[in-house]
């Protein structure tokens, strides 16, 4: 973001203030907000962001804005805001537009100072500024994320950093890997990266003794770290080495990371564990009999370790993603599959990343408290057909 932008934002709240004037302060950050996003589509991709992320904080804060600019009549801000307003309630988000996804918030609520409409409003009779930065869920917690190189994983690890906890990312891939503790950074956020071998018990204890050894606790984990195999092998025609790499990055991992978090996690007080599946570990399908086989194995993990746990202080759920683009699913885009899956996907469209993460990000919160041996799908309702 311009300097100028961080130099006059208080100059604006006082504006706002000493003025009384709610639409010429309104006016004053809407034109921060286009100094720092020019583009329409990212202010309008983070709106959508926002107000889907099932009912938490932001969501309700941006809920909340809708209502009482609508209540207000301001027109200043409705002139602003309005038609981005009517085309995020209007279509879904492309898919084209989730880069940018929290920069918004970040800089806005966090850094400019967004004027809201707030129960102020009632006692000044005016737009108040709200200047207080939002309490993160996660402050002072620390989380570690499996396979954080790109994709879901590094999806993930920044919405985890996004709500204030400290990341550490097990991967395979260093330059990668460096680059998900670049963007964490870049917000502000503070991460590590140790190489991990997720099918090697030495390698995720380090990672997980790591953590603790810099952070002092451990709260949260995602255990994302997987590879495909062989898809659209017959049985009879897969190999058996694939197999056998499936079972131990998918499966084999997810229980050496659980065997090494645990115990931390109790030391802490207690966590939340997220384990990756996908809607193969809960229907079956041609993609791969190792895919599948590994994918159900970590459900039945997933629910085995959250009774054992489930009196500590310790939730264990899974997340079970449909399509999704990713570094891992890039092949099926651009093939003649691409259609065929398309079409089972009753949202018509396939998944981002980010939408994952909200989901693990949800599963580790307390609004999640009572949740526990749950494999939630994100599947564009795949499996309510």
């Amino acid at each position: 973001m311009p300097v100028e932008a961080f130099e006059c934002a208080n100059d604006v709240i006082a504006f706002g203030e000493i003025t009384n004037g709610a639409e010429q302060a309104l006016d004053h950050v809407v034109l921060l907000a286009q100094i720092e996003l020019p583009h329409i589509g990212e202010v309008e991709s983070t709106l959508w962001h926002l107000a889907a992320r099932d009912r938490n904080e932001l969501g309700l804060q941006v809920d909340s804005i809708y209502r009482e600019v609508r209540r207000k009549q301001l027109g200043m801000f409705r002139r602003a805001t309005g038609d981005v307003e009517n085309r995020v309630r209007a279509r879904m988000l492309p898919p084209n537009q989730v880069a940018n996804l929290g920069s918004f918030v970040g800089v806005i609520l966090k850094r400019v100072e967004l004027v809201v409409i707030t129960g102020r409003l009632a006692e000044h009779g005016v737009v108040a500024v709200y200047q207080e930065q939002m309490t993160k869920q996660f402050e002072g917690k620390v989380a570690v994320v499996t396979g954080g190189s790109s994709g879901i994983g590094r999806a993930a690890a920044i919405a985890f950093a996004a709500e204030g906890a400290r990341v550490a990312i097990g991967a395979r891939r260093a330059a990668e890997s460096e680059e998900t503790i670049r963007l964490i950074q870049a917000q502000g956020g503070e991460a590590m990266f140790v190489p991990c071998d997720v099918t090697r018990a030495d390698q995720v204890q380090k990672l997980m003794d790591s953590a603790v050894d810099r952070w002092q606790r451990l709260d949260f984990a995602f255990n994302n770290a997987g590879i495909g195999g062989s898809a659209f092998i017959p049985t009879p025609d897969y190999s058996e080495q694939v197999w056998d790499d499936v079972i131990a990055v998918n499966l084999k991992g997810v229980f050496l990371s659980m065997k090494f978090e645990i115990p931390h996690m109790l030391k802490s007080g207690g966590g939340a564990i997220v384990n990756m599946s996908s809607v193969a570990g809960l229907i079956g399908g041609p993609i791969g009999i190792a895919y599948y086989a590994s994918k159900h194995g970590v459900i039945g993990a997933t629910k085995a370790a959250a009774l054992e746990y489930a009196q500590k202080g310790i939730r264990v759920n899974a997340v079970c993603p449909a399509v999704i683009r990713t570094p891992m699913s890039e092949g099926v885009f651009g093939s003649d599959q691409e259609a065929r899956l398309l079409a089972v996907h009753p949202m018509g469209r396939f998944g981002t990343t980010e939408e994952v993460a909200d989901a693990v990000v949800f599963l580790c919160s307390n609004k999640a408290s009572y949740i526990t041996g749950h494999a939630l799908p994100v599947d564009a309702g795949l499996l309510a057909r």
